[in-house]
């Protein structure tokens, strides 16, 4: 994950990265480790506004190697 300024990041209700420090987007991005449950996951991220824009970029992949089978993205309304 690369972010700007702190981030809090859940997934499925659990908290899993906690970043409070400022940062640039464009810095070497952060990786943390998270177990995703087959089906569905929820994933939130709240960007603070410490002082510039706000913006992120996320990827997830699986440790093994292996490809995941199928992935959707989509929005939470």
């Amino acid at each position: 994950m690369q972010h700007d300024d702190g981030a809090i990041v859940w997934v499925n209700g659990h908290e899993v990265h906690a970043f409070e420090e400022p940062r640039a987007v464009y810095e070497k991005p952060l990786a943390f480790p998270v177990r995703l449950r087959q089906g569905l996951n929820h994933i939130l991220i709240k960007i603070d506004q410490l002082g510039g824009h706000w913006g992120f970029n996320l990827s997830v992949r699986p440790v093994e190697g292996k490809p995941f089978p199928v992935v959707h993205v989509r929005e939470s309304p």
